[in-house]
């Protein structure tokens, strides 16, 4: 039933709506996400506890299905000759957990907007990264695909940033391009630069 009234375009709308109402939201994924949810269900004409426990555990399914990642080709090697060299942390917009994939082994840390209440590019996720890490702003590199969420984001704090941008895109941005990489078997030699 929820299917076939609701079209990804209108959990789009309802998740701009519901952002509007409660701006805060847009740093707590997770709980938008099961927001959407019980508001779809409540239109379809559940009762609020039914709404709320189908909503929960649609979540859970999704969350769960979230932690499986498809990883890019030499991503373990690359990984495996950082963390034997550097501290290794996660910084996420969203809600996936990198200690709950095949990949969680080789990091030290992860900071979660949806733990901290705010997200990138704001200060907060790199300050917090710096604590964890345990260094200063000049010591640390941000690898990130966003400019501006990651590339920006850390530029603003004097961190070193390198723009994952397998697609070539145009940088589009005032200042001056990151270095950048498209392929993760360049991806050591690249950070060893910053050195």
């Amino acid at each position: 039933k929820l299917a076939s009234k609701y079209q990804a375009a209108d959990f789009f709308e309802l998740r701009k709506q519901l952002i509007k109402q409660q701006p805060d939201l847009i740093h707590r994924i997770s709980d938008l996400r099961r927001k959407v949810l019980n508001h779809a269900l409540l239109d379809l004409g559940h009762e609020p506890m039914a709404a709320s426990r189908l909503s929960q555990a649609a979540f859970d399914v999704f969350v769960r299905a979230r932690q499986t990642v498809f990883v890019f080709e030499g991503v373990h090697q690359c990984l495996t000759e950082l963390a034997e060299q550097f501290t290794l942390g996660v910084i996420t917009n969203g809600n996936a957990n990198v200690f709950q994939t095949e990949l969680g082994r080789y990091f030290d840390f992860a900071i979660c907007a949806d733990k901290i209440k705010v997200s990138k590019p704001a200060a907060e996720p790199f300050q917090a990264a710096l604590l964890n890490a345990q260094c200063q702003h000049h010591e640390m590199l941000h690898v990130g695909d966003h400019p501006e969420h990651d590339v920006l984001g850390a530029q603003k704090l004097g961190i070193n940033s390198l723009w994952y941008n397998p697609g070539q895109a145009e940088w589009g941005q005032t200042s001056q391009p990151p270095k950048q990489f498209s392929n993760f078997e360049d991806l050591t030699a690249i950070v060893c630069t910053f050195n």
